[in-house]
């Protein structure tokens, strides 16, 4: 995790490991599989495989809500939000 996600996890009003999860999401709705594998990679050797694994549980549970139920949990609505804020 980033300095910069630390402050955006705080800025939002999330938990950091949700930023995360939000980033793989981005990536795999993107299509970036080589993306997705080497931040996965990048996560367990700063983290853990144990963290690597939480967070990629998340993600995987987000993409699942998504494409099957057409929802998003509150934190990837935030993030979607901001980002599109941002873009404006």
């Amino acid at each position: 995790m980033t300095e910069n996600d630390q402050t955006l996890s705080k800025q939002l009003g999330i938990q950091p490991i949700h930023c995360l999860a939000n980033r793989l999401v981005d990536l795999a709705d993107a299509k970036n599989r080589e993306g997705y594998r080497q931040m996965l990679d990048s996560l367990g050797q700063r983290h853990g495989t144990h963290y690597q694994t939480m967070v990629n549980e998340i993600a995987t549970r987000q993409i699942r809500m998504q494409s099957r139920d057409h929802r998003h949990n509150g934190w990837r609505v935030v993030w979607k939000e901001h980002f599109k804020r941002s873009a404006e």
